[in-house]
């Protein structure tokens, strides 16, 4: 299996495997200071969106996950636009995050 640096390394991998695979997906929206409970006038919590994904097809896989703070929500726009083209080469299942561990300790 292999570790994309980028998000151009999973494009670039969908673009060069012809054959169907499955594409698994993790997200994950949090407060880096956990959940809060306020009301109305108080502060904005910052946000992170978190991004798991592992494609795989039956001869290789690859994997990348990024953590995206609130002012690169453009850039985490764009990756699931992406994504949504993406699913039509490959199937698409949804995993939390303990399921999408466990998916790569078995490779």
């Amino acid at each position: 299996m292999r570790q994309a640096e980028t998000f151009d390394d999973i494009l670039e991998f969908s673009n060069t495997h012809d054959s169907q695979g499955t594409m698994y997906l993790s997200q994950k929206e949090t407060s880096p200071g956990g959940i809060l409970f306020s009301d109305e006038d108080s502060g904005k919590q910052p946000l992170e969106l978190e991004i798991k994904l592992l494609l795989k097809t039956n001869d290789d896989s690859i994997c990348f996950s990024k953590r995206y703070m609130e002012d690169e929500e453009e850039e985490f726009e764009k990756t699931m636009d992406q994504l949504e083209h993406m699913k039509k080469q490959f199937s698409i299942k949804t995993v939390n995050s303990s399921e999408f561990d466990a998916l790569l300790s078995n490779k």
